[in-house]
């Protein structure tokens, strides 16, 4: 990584310094955008601008991705979404579409497009994607696995056809951390992750960025 770069980190309530900090049950504070901005800073004197929001969706960050993301002029794109995309197929009821149900925001476009802006007007930026996840506190939420699995394979699938070769795979990172904690101790809800986990996530992202370049 090179010194005096500028990171964006992007996605949603993972990535939300505010939400992690006001939901006190989930024991998450600080996130891990936190934690790599207070690394990344020190060490590279880098710029960090953490736009993550809570409940967002694919579609959300692609309506927001020219002030968010682009007007920054970044060096680095760290972006997680997708769990709430498949949450919405899994429990429809959980997240409507907004205040008009006739209005249809598939992911897979929407998710296209992104990359396509990433790659064809940012041409000397680096994207690091990271997979959404689910770890495994509650058993009731093992029927979601089949809905975000098909999820995180849209998205592989197009960072491979837009040519992205950074992808951290969350899921798998944490069924190795799995050996050493219980899922209790990395999510108590499967989703949100705590403190230890947010370190586990800032670690993986802290070490592609620092040996990206």
């Amino acid at each position: 990584m090179k010194s005096n770069s500028t990171v964006v980190i992007i996605g949603d309530s993972i990535s939300d310094i505010k939400f992690n900090r006001r939901a006190c049950h989930l024991k998450a504070h600080p996130a891990y955008p936190k934690q790599v901005k207070d690394r990344l800073s020190r060490e590279y004197n880098a710029k960090l601008i953490i736009t993550g929001i809570a409940s967002n969706r694919i579609y959300h960050v692609y309506d927001r991705f020219t002030k968010d993301c682009f007007l920054h002029k970044p060096d680095y794109i760290v972006m997680l979404i997708g769990v709430n995309d498949a949450w919405q197929i899994f429990k429809k009821e959980d997240y409507p579409i907004d205040k008009n149900p006739q209005v249809v925001r598939e992911s897979e476009p929407c998710f296209r497009e992104l990359l396509r802006r990433i790659k064809d007007e940012m041409p000397g930026c680096r994207l690091i994607a990271l997979l959404p996840f689910l770890i495994d506190t509650i058993k009731e939420k093992r029927s979601f696995v089949p809905y975000l699995e098909n999820m995180r394979a849209m998205e592989v699938r197009l960072l491979n056809e837009y040519g992205f070769k950074h992808i951290i795979d969350l899921q798998q990172v944490f069924n190795e951390a799995y050996r050493t904690y219980s899922p209790k101790e990395l999510a108590s809800d499967g989703i949100h992750p705590t403190k230890l986990g947010h370190s586990i996530i800032a670690r993986e992202v802290i070490k592609v960025l620092t040996t990206i370049d």
